[in-house]
């Protein structure tokens, strides 16, 4: 079973990918006062954005004119409807994001709670669950398949070892 360049770099950066998803799941923190950043300011809108099936928010207030991001991971631990019902343009809101999202994410840090009306319409705890429930999912899965890879190499080499063993 010889390969190509191209397979053989292909395989390398699968590898890099899947060893950089892990360390970046194995390293997430759960959301804490340590690693948290509090903004205070008045509601502007909010965007409902459906990629590919999975939604995300932009959350915009009147004081900046960047938005903030609820991440489509996190996205059901988002009171949405109520959040739409009861919060009207200019009430005063309190965001709360991540300080690091991760190690590799170059991204704008996601909003990891929203307080109003003394109620917290992203649970932190839900997102907590869901960050311990991703340290043991992915690395579970990704075992799996390393394991059905290295059994399909080796059935592979098995059968390859059969066909040139000479005939008794």
């Amino acid at each position: 079973m010889k390969l190509s360049l191209l397979q053989k770099v292909g395989i390398f950066l699968g590898s890099i990918l899947c060893i950089a998803i892990l360390v970046e799941v194995l390293t997430t923190q759960p959301i804490s006062k340590t690693n948290t950043t509090s903004f205070k300011g008045h509601f502007s809108y909010i965007e409902k954005i459906i990629t590919r099936g999975c939604t995300s928010y932009d959350l915009h207030i009147q004081e900046k004119q960047d938005f903030y991001k609820i991440s489509a991971d996190w996205s059901d631990c988002f009171a949405y409807n109520n959040f739409q019902y009861e919060i009207k343009v200019g009430q005063p809101i309190e965001i709360i994001t991540k300080k690091d999202n991760s190690l590799l994410s170059l991204r704008k840090p996601f909003v990891v709670s929203i307080l109003a009306n003394g109620r917290d319409y992203l649970s932190s705890s839900c997102i907590n669950q869901k960050i311990n429930d991703e340290k043991i999912t992915v690395p579970l899965i990704f075992g799996l398949l390393a394991l059905v890879l290295f059994t399909v190499v080796i059935i592979k080499k098995d059968k390859k070892f059969k066909r040139q063993a000479p005939f008794r």
